[in-house]
């Protein structure tokens, strides 16, 4: 099978900045901080709410580097199972080629195997040989810059400029629609659909959303949402209101997937403990005499395993470098 290789001169595609104008900041998780913080005012004026009551959407753009490959090669879209790879790493697979076996970081050569007898493609990203083989950034910008540049018309559009964006990467966004719904998660949930739907009719691209009453149980619900799933997770505002409680969601969602534990699912599992939930019966001194973390990482990381997050979305922008492998 030929690794498919898709035309995409440097100079053909004009690589850009985002504008922080007109889009947001890119947040890096919780403070840490135990206090409550203040009542919140959003952009443009609004009242100030309490952030109990907060709506906030996780959007985040499904399988987005081949999807850019998709739009300048549309060939690519009835070219079955796809690998997104750099040099000697697998960045982006396409859900049929995840079902496949393939998964991220594995090598190149191994993905090859596993695609081959499925009908699928290899997919090398966009790259620059000169001062050495690296990955060309240009494409992915120029297509981040379009899909914030519409989500930033569409909701001020719709929301009236009663919501904040903010740019969480190059393919992920929070969006606190609050003055808008009046804290009526329900509502949210309208709005993310309809985000959602649009964002693909417009674009081409293939978003989850996850609706919730904070930033880290938005993240998860965006997670949950992804495919095979139907792309929408509303994280339900009563307890206990079956798989769509904020529990049940912990209970779903692997422990490294909480911020700060990416890199412990070895030590998680020497604990017996495989879901966020589980961290709930973990003990304060356990998170740092059997985790190392201190006193500080341990707190907050206790708060998330019960999904309380009280970091706002931010509108600021501070300058963030990408990646096609993060």
């Amino acid at each position: 099978m030929p690794l498919v290789s898709v035309a995409s001169s440097a100079d053909s595609i004009e690589a850009t900045e985002l504008d922080s104008d007109s889009c947001s900041g890119l947040g890096d998780g919780a403070d840490g901080g135990e206090s409550r913080p203040p009542p919140l005012t959003l952009r443009g004026g609004c009242a100030p709410y309490d952030p109990a009551q907060r709506v906030i959407l996780h959007l985040d753009c499904n399988c987005f580097f081949l999807a850019v490959h998709m739009w300048h090669d549309p060939r690519l879209e009835k070219a079955g199972p796809l690998v997104l790879w750099q040099f000697n790493d697998v960045i982006c697979i396409s859900p049929e080629a995840k079902a496949a076996g393939v998964r991220k970081h594995m090598r190149p050569t191994e993905a090859f195997a596993l695609v081959e007898g499925i009908g699928g493609h290899m997919v090398h990203a966009y790259c620059r040989k000169w001062p050495g083989p690296r990955v060309w950034y240009g494409a992915y910008n120029q297509a981040s810059r379009r899909v914030f540049s519409w989500l930033q018309a569409q909701l001020s559009a719709k929301l009236h400029g009663k919501f904040t964006l903010e740019r969480a990467s190059i393919d992920e966004a929070y969006i606190d629609v609050t003055a808008h719904t009046g804290g009526d998660i329900e509502l949210g949930g309208s709005i993310a659909k309809e985000l959602m739907l649009e964002l693909e009719r417009e674009t081409g691209i293939r978003a989850s959303v996850g609706v919730a009453r904070n930033r880290l149980l938005a993240k998860l619900a965006s997670i949950a949402a992804k495919p095979p799933a139907d792309g929408l997770f509303v994280v339900s505002a009563a307890e206990g209101d079956g798989s769509r409680s904020a529990q049940d969601l912990l209970a779903r969602t692997p422990a490294p997937k909480l911020p700060g534990l990416g890199g412990r699912a070895d030590d998680l599992a020497r604990l017996g403990l495989s879901t966020a939930a589980d961290l709930q019966r973990l003990p304060a001194e356990a998170w740092r005499a059997q985790l190392g973390f201190g006193a500080e990482a341990a707190a907050r990381l206790a708060r998330f395993s019960r999904g309380h997050d009280d970091d706002p979305v931010r509108a600021a922008d501070p300058k963030k470098s990408l990646s096609v492998s993060s």
